[in-house]
């Protein structure tokens, strides 16, 4: 009996270790290029793939205790600045804490006759606080490819 015991202690004791999740950290030597607004930064790195081009990166909330329903859509223009392309990224979860950063990826695809030159970046989101009849904040930026 007493074996067993002291089998059933060790057992849980190897199965109950504790592993903590480590956020991911961001080197922003890694993205070239950068936004900084009142409200969010952004970071990120272009490169090409197949016929398309990818945009990763992250935001981080600079202003606010919690932003809500974070949306960020890049679209792809050429140089007569007409539409190529467009992708739209949901931040999940949706809450994002002051000071934290989250990732993100879009793949935007290329016809095969245009030459892409810039992006328009539009991000959206709701303030927690504000509740479900909270105000749209939003802000649009433009930079070249």
């Amino acid at each position: 009996m007493s074996k067993r015991i002291v089998l059933y202690s060790l057992m849980l004791t190897l199965l109950s270790a504790c592993t903590g999740y480590r956020p991911p950290r961001y080197d922003p030597a890694l993205y070239p290029h950068c936004y900084r607004a009142y409200d969010l930064a952004l970071a990120w790195k272009t490169g090409r793939e197949g016929a398309g081009v990818t945009v990763d990166g992250f935001v981080r909330n600079n202003r606010n205790a919690f932003l809500r329903g974070l949306e960020l859509t890049i679209e792809l223009m050429d140089d007569r600045e007409k539409k190529l392309s467009e992708a739209t990224f949901f931040f999940i979860p949706d809450l994002i804490q002051l000071d934290e950063m989250k990732p993100f990826d879009l793949k935007l695809p290329v016809p095969a006759d245009a030459v892409p030159k810039r992006l328009k970046f539009r991000y959206k989101y709701y303030l927690y606080e504000e509740g479900e009849a909270g105000q749209i904040y939003f802000q649009t930026f433009e930079e070249n490819l």
